[in-house]
């Protein structure tokens, strides 16, 4: 069965999600730019980044669009369990005349929960992003293929991971593109 997005059937984990929280607010605790809007660009990186290599996501969330870039629907919900359990500390730092909304972990992650596939695209991703602040990272996220399609307040299709963004397209061309990505992901789950 395919989700309204394109990608297979697969339920939101919040133990996975939370854990993941958890594991990055750890791996990323000495990176003074690391905030909720870097948190959100990683998680959604990772989870796009499983979708196309293992073909679903890490977490099972959907992400959204928002202003400043992707993020998985529920996200604030959940770090506000975290906050409540001591696993993570929210801190509102000054940083550079703004505001950083600052994870701290209090916790270790259950790694457990993962393959190692994907805690390995979690590592690169926090890799690839380590020198990066939060604009840099959400500017980012606005060239991806994904969020320049959805709306605001949308969905953003993990299908769209099957589409080369390379090429020049007109906007009914990139259209049709993700329609077909859509429709191949669709057929190529098992009944």
């Amino acid at each position: 069965m395919m989700t309204r997005n394109g990608a297979p059937e697969q339920q939101p984990n919040a133990q996975k999600l939370a854990e993941l929280i958890v594991y990055v607010a750890n791996r990323s605790e000495v990176d003074v730019h690391f905030g909720a809007t870097k948190l959100n660009k990683i998680l959604f990186y990772s989870d796009f980044t499983a979708y196309e290599r293992l073909g679903r996501s890490i977490s099972g969330y959907e992400y959204i669009r928002l202003n400043f870039g992707p993020c998985p629907r529920g996200a604030d919900g959940l770090r506000r369990v975290l906050e409540s359990q001591d696993r993570i500390v929210m801190k509102r730092l000054p940083h550079f005349n703004q505001v950083q909304h600052r994870i701290i972990a209090m916790d270790e992650a259950n790694l457990s929960l993962f393959t190692a596939d994907e805690i390995a695209i979690v590592d690169e991703v926090l890799d690839a992003v380590k020198d990066l602040n939060a604009t840099d990272v959400s500017n980012a996220s606005h060239r991806f293929l994904g969020w320049k399609l959805a709306a605001p307040c949308e969905a953003i299709p993990y299908a769209v991971t099957l589409v080369d963004a390379e090429p020049d397209l007109t906007e009914d061309q990139t259209a049709f593109a993700v329609a077909q990505a859509i429709r191949i992901a669709k057929e190529a789950v098992p009944a």
